[in-house]
């Protein structure tokens, strides 16, 4: 409780002597402190010597030059010392300013064992450290806790902003649905723990495969949603989803029982034209993903392509 008391006594001082002090600045305030302090006990010899000195007043003069020489450049220096002592906290206060405005780090040296250098580390310390723990909370709402691929928020954003935003031009991006096939018989028969294996393997194989060249975000139970970026007419999202078929049908999904599960995706494939909308982009993909569902014999029981937009950013 001492400890409390005292530091609040303290603060209490600090609020006063900043006010009190003429400098806006906190670096100003302490220099005009210790010039104040330097030159008083000369103010003091100055009026002592011109009241009652018992020399002669040209002996009195010299003393008074001599003694206001020395301290100027006794100020100078203790003055210019200071304020060289003072940047931890100038560089921490501007690191953070920064840091809070704009989200930029400064940099700040780590290298320096006293207060001011601890004061530094410990500020930069803690900027890396929200930096990391901001970088994760962003990951953690963009991503699907399942699979690691986006979530459908994040999926509809970047679709809005390449298509109804005109971050893209006909004929670049091509759009692929992907519907697992009878993961629901997967889940009846094996329970939905090794359903959740199905998944996963269907969103790492997606994702691989797109790699570098568009991204994947899981649109809903079993539905993913895929964005590839083409160039001229190299026809690269065909490749893709082959290339993914071989590798669902290569490595099966091993249950408890010894048993291997090869699980198939029907996709829908719809490339972007001139004029389109993100309604009318998924509308095609839908209806290619449907007659893929209608060759197999599979069926499905899916939100129309205008509602599966529409209140994608509201689940």
């Amino acid at each position: 409780m001492a400890t409390t008391a005292r530091h609040v006594n303290r603060h209490t001082a600090y609020r006063w002597l900043s006010r009190v002090l003429f400098p806006h600045s906190y670096i100003g305030k302490i220099l005009l402190l210790t010039f104040v302090a330097a030159h008083t006990p000369l103010i003091g010899l100055i009026t002592y010597m011109a009241v009652r000195s018992p020399v002669d007043p040209a002996t009195t003069i010299a003393l008074v030059v001599v003694g206001l020489a020395a301290t100027l450049i006794g100020s100078g220096v203790a003055v210019t010392g200071i304020w060289v002592l003072l940047t931890p906290v100038a560089s921490s206060s501007r690191a953070l300013e920064s840091y809070l405005r704009d989200g930029v780090r400064l940099p700040l040296p780590i290298d320096v064992d006293d207060e001011g250098g601890r004061l530094m580390a410990n500020v930069h310390g803690t900027l890396e450290g929200l930096d990391r723990t901001i970088g994760q909370l962003e990951e953690l709402v963009i991503r699907d806790e399942l699979t690691g691929v986006y979530n459908r928020r994040e999926g509809t954003r970047r679709l809005l902003e390449h298509v109804d935003a005109g971050g893209a031009t006909p004929g670049e991006l091509a759009l692929i649905l992907f519907d697992a096939d009878e993961l629901k018989a997967i889940n009846d028969r094996w329970g939905h723990g090794v359903g959740d294996r199905v998944l996963q393997r269907f969103a790492g194989v997606i994702a691989q495969r797109v790699g570098r060249h568009g991204w994947v975000a899981r649109w809903g139970g079993d539905e993913f949603v895929a964005v590839v970026w083409e160039t001229g007419a190299d026809r690269l999202a065909e490749r893709l989803i082959q290339g993914m078929m071989q590798d669902l049908d290569g490595n099966p999904v091993r249950v408890a029982t010894g048993e291997q599960i090869r699980p198939t995706l029907s996709v829908g494939l719809a490339r972007r034209t001139a004029g389109d909308t993100l309604e009318g982009l998924f509308d095609r993909a839908d209806a290619e993903l449907y007659r893929t569902k209608r060759k197999r014999g599979t069926t499905r029981t899916r939100p129309s392509a205008r509602h599966v937009v529409t209140d994608s950013l509201f689940p």
